[in-house]
């Protein structure tokens, strides 16, 4: 079975995405080309996160613009892809919880998706102190948290 997903995560950094993956215990190795999945696209997954469906035609499946994400303990990795944005993405082949992906990382991988965030808020915080700005914390009456730069 080939099921290769799309992952719901901009990446506009790979030196953050890099550590973030070191945070989770994962390695990305920017110099790989390929990632391991089933090998053979079955033509038999259609939702709404398939790859092909994102701009990733099924036949660069198992190949990558911009390193593979290695999960400890999983037969299957994580291709980094440039998208037309310029911005990359992540896909894996998600069948049976992604070959142990999903055990490590979550179903869609929300570990790496939150530590990703994390780091690139912290990163831009620190962006907007240097420039004399301070960043106020707020939390809005539906449980969401805003953040606003004040000079």
């Amino acid at each position: 079975m080939s099921h290769v997903a799309k992952v719901e995560l901009k990446v506009t950094d790979l030196d953050d995405l890099a550590a973030a993956c070191a945070d989770v215990g994962c390695t990305f190795d920017r110099d790989a080309t390929e990632w391991e999945w089933y090998g053979e696209w079955e033509q038999d997954y259609d939702s709404e996160d398939a790859a092909f469906r994102h701009g990733i035609a099924p036949e660069r499946y198992g190949t990558s613009d911009a390193g593979v994400i290695r999960v400890p303990g999983a037969s299957y990795e994580i291709g980094v892809y440039r998208l037309p944005d310029g911005t990359f993405g992540l896909v894996y082949d998600n069948f049976n919880k992604g070959r142990g992906i999903e055990t490590h990382l979550g179903a869609g991988l929300p570990r790496l998706r939150q530590t990703y965030a994390d780091r690139r808020t912290a990163k831009s915080f620190m962006e907007l102190r240097a420039k004399g700005y301070t960043v106020q914390r707020r939390e809005l009456e539906d449980g969401s948290v805003q953040y606003v730069a004040v000079q």
